[in-house]
């Protein structure tokens, strides 16, 4: 399709209102271009409503030229889980639908999810595509991100998946209960665990896509996965539960396994398995540190 092609919008599937979060901090040059992509579905506008919340109050809002159905909130308390959660109190919708600020939603992302929860699923998990640099020029993190990151179809077999695709039924936040808001990572993981137990169904479905960037830098996935070391500690002490220091250095152990599944991997080269297995094995011990740091409480929980 032509850029200048006009989309052809389909038809109401069903009497479903849709609610679609974005949670955002400090990050409304991306959250224009997700509000121009949600734009453009072929999903009728009139039949969903685009909620953003703004998790940094201080910051002040620039002025966006605002479709009559998206609205901008505030929530102060940090943490994205909060923001999603007071964009739940927020919504009208029979189905929420979570994604990132900085996520750019295919034209047909709505229509394909929404079609799936038709068919009876109660959460439905979209495809992640990450955006990258041509191959010759991507960096050790993208190559590393192509191999690990934003495994839907993987996560989906373990019953949960992340936010930045996801849609769920409203009414199991009235089963489950809402989103753990003293987490800064893993609450999408530990919500949709909830779910699972609860006998609540999760479908992967490939064809409801969103663009995800990649991370570019050593520096980036270094805090990622120290925003992951915080969230799982966080869980534990909420749950009274140590850490096994047993079980931190055997994590250190090269996972030969991994690179051998790497190796089978079609849309990695040799050398790229190689690469993003090595950056795996550091980004593993560097995350066993953290969470050893931080449950000493020499280190901190942060959100970034």
């Amino acid at each position: 399709m032509s850029e200048h092609e006009p989309i052809k919008k389909v038809e109401t599937i069903s009497m479903l209102k849709v609610s679609v979060i974005i949670p955002t901090y400090k990050d409304w040059n991306r959250v224009a271009v997700c509000l121009d992509a949600l734009s453009r579905q072929t999903f009728p506008e009139n039949d969903f409503e685009v909620i953003v919340v703004n998790n940094n109050p201080k910051d002040n809002n620039p002025k966006m030229d605002l479709s009559p159905n998206v609205m901008v909130i505030e929530e102060a308390q940090p943490g994205s889980y909060a923001a999603r959660n007071t964009g739940i109190s927020h919504a009208s919708g029979d189905v929420l639908v979570f994604t990132d600020a900085d996520c750019i939603p295919d034209v047909n992302w709505l229509t394909e999810g929404l079609q799936v929860i038709e068919k009876g699923a109660d959460r439905v998990a979209g495809h992640i595509i990450l955006e990258q640099s041509p191959k010759n020029k991507q960096t050790v993190a993208e190559i590393y991100s192509k191999a690990f990151v934003f495994d839907q179809f993987k996560r989906v077999k373990k019953g949960v998946a992340v936010t930045a695709n996801l849609f769920v039924k409203k009414e199991l936040f009235e089963k489950v209960g809402l989103f753990n808001e003293q987490l800064m990572s893993g609450g999408d993981f530990e919500w949709n665990e909830r779910a699972t137990k609860l006998g609540c169904n999760i479908v992967y479905a490939p064809s409801a896509k969103v663009t995800h960037p990649s991370l570019k830098t050593i520096r980036e996935l270094l805090k990622k996965e120290r925003r992951i070391a915080g969230g799982v500690i966080t869980l534990k002490k909420m749950r009274g539960e140590g850490i096994s220091f047993f079980s931190l250095i055997r994590n250190l152990l090269p996972p030969v396994k991994v690179l051998f599944r790497l190796l089978k991997r079609k849309d990695l080269t040799a050398y790229e398995a190689v690469l993003a297995f090595s950056i795996h094995y550091f980004l593993n011990g560097y995350k066993q540190y953290s969470k050893f740091l931080i449950y000493s409480g020499l280190r901190g929980v942060t959100r970034c």
